[in-house]
């Protein structure tokens, strides 16, 4: 009788009519029932997903199943898809004892360590060493290369969730060795690649998960990003455009398209995602040094003027902001006050790494000098700003122009000779002019 119900019953197992077994059994005389069919009753429960209903089943017969492998793998099945991976690994542990060849067992123990690996570190990321404790054990029940890319995928995921990204790269690689080379696979690549500020390579894993159909904000925004980091600026702006067409539009994204509009020198477009970024919240003094820095730009001084105060205010001790306000100064006619804040900014240490910032720091006040009729303090600025590096014709001009004012002629003909030997003042009649009177004035006719 009993065979003739289970032979029923695995009839209805193939055709997966789990309730009409549950409701065979459930109808049977007790003394028709056996520790056989009591197991058929939880798995009926387990394959409907009544994984508590089948652990308490399966308890009921503990005595008699414990030795059983399909007892030991039904019960580590049922706390597996409860989520309880502790007393799975349990008893998939015993099944594997009873029958140590069984691949089935050996793919859900890989299953059971992989999702304790994960669970440790979501608790905590003070669990590392636990959860990547976890994920090398599951090693050890690899059997298909599918195993390999799972296990390698998931090591990659916890070194990325842990920060290690150089070992996470190493996994990732690893599994596009395997044969995983997908969306999700480059684009974790590209991530980790990203954060370990190797951009050229980020970029590249980033573009071939679009290239494989990846095309949303997130995506998008990485690329965005990357390009402004790499000053690809044309390119940040179309992918960040994208990425905000698509939904994106939060703080850094505002950010980094005014940043990438300011660049690109169209600086009333910058300001309109600058002013975005501040209705979203960003109140920090890098939005008011960029919104500073693009209406100097525009000439419009009085309004950079109060935003980079701002930024001041707010605690930009950066060298660069005094340079922008004398900037600003200057253009409002008030030299004093630009003089101010450009001895400063040259008296930071913090230009010193910038040679071009450092050039044109020195040159403007040495220009702002000219301005207020000091030649003698312009030209120590400009000859600190020739040993910087500036060597055009622009700068042995204004000092000849200096020294001219200084009544000081030998110097006024040197470097009035200079500036004539620069291809753009050969042949320049004022200066030719003024090079003459300068040799008539000495009484040197043969060089004239």
């Amino acid at each position: 009788m009993n065979d003739e119900i289970l032979k029923e019953i695995e009839k209805l197992e193939e055709l997966e009519k789990y309730e009409e077994i549950i409701n065979i059994i459930e109808n049977l005389q007790v003394e028709q029932l056996n520790t056989e069919i009591i197991e058929e009753l939880a798995r009926a429960y387990a394959n409907i997903q009544k994984y508590e209903k089948a652990i308490e089943i399966l308890k009921s017969i503990e005595y008699e199943g414990k030795n059983s492998v399909d007892w030991n793998y039904t019960i580590g099945y049922s706390y597996y898809y409860s989520k309880d991976y502790k007393n799975s690994e349990k008893y998939f542990l015993r099944a594997l004892e009873l029958n140590e060849t069984d691949n089935d067992i050996k793919n859900a123990l890989l299953n059971v360590y992989l999702e304790l690996s994960a669970q440790t570190i979501n608790e905590s990321i003070e669990n590392k060493d636990k959860a990547i404790e976890y994920a090398l054990k599951s090693e050890k029940y690899i059997i298909t290369n599918d195993d390999k890319v799972k296990v390698n995928s998931h090591l990659a995921w916890i070194y990325k969730e842990i920060e290690d990204f150089d070992t996470a790269e190493k996994f990732l690689k690893n599994t596009i060795d395997l044969g995983r080379d997908d969306i999700p696979v480059n684009s974790e690549l590209g991530h980790c690649l990203e954060q370990l500020t190797r951009f050229e390579e980020a970029l590249e894993y980033y573009k071939k998960a679009m290239k494989l159909g990846r095309k949303d904000q997130w995506i998008y925004s990485r690329i965005g990003y990357i390009c402004c980091c790499l000053k690809k600026y044309e390119e940040s702006l179309e992918a960040n455009l994208k990425a905000y067409e698509l939904g994106e539009n939060n703080i850094l994204i505002n950010s980094e398209l005014g940043y990438s509009l300011g660049e690109l020198q169209r600086f009333e477009e910058a300001i309109t995602y600058y002013l975005k970024a501040k209705e979203l919240g960003r109140e920090d003094r890098w939005i008011y040094f960029q919104m500073g820095w693009s209406y100097r730009h525009l000439e419009k001084y009085d309004k950079a003027l109060e935003l980079y105060l701002k930024a001041k205010e707010l605690g930009d001790n950066i060298a660069w902001t005094n340079a922008e306000i004398g900037i600003c100064y200057k253009g409002l006619g008030k030299y004093e006050e630009a003089l101010k804040y450009y001895l400063i900014a040259n008296s930071s240490d913090g230009l010193n790494e910038d040679k071009n910032k450092k050039i044109y720091l020195l040159s403007d006040i040495a220009y702002t000098y000219e301005i207020i009729e000091k030649p003698a303090e312009a030209l120590k600025y400009f000859e600190q700003a020739k040993k910087a590096g500036r060597n055009d014709a622009g700068i042995y001009l204004s000092m000849a122009k200096c020294f001219e004012k200084l009544n000081k002629k030998e110097e006024t003909l040197e470097y009035c000779l200079i500036t004539e030997k620069f291809d753009e003042y050969k042949n320049n009649i004022q200066l030719l002019s003024r090079i003459v009177a300068l040799y008539k004035e000495k009484g040197e006719y043969k060089k004239l």
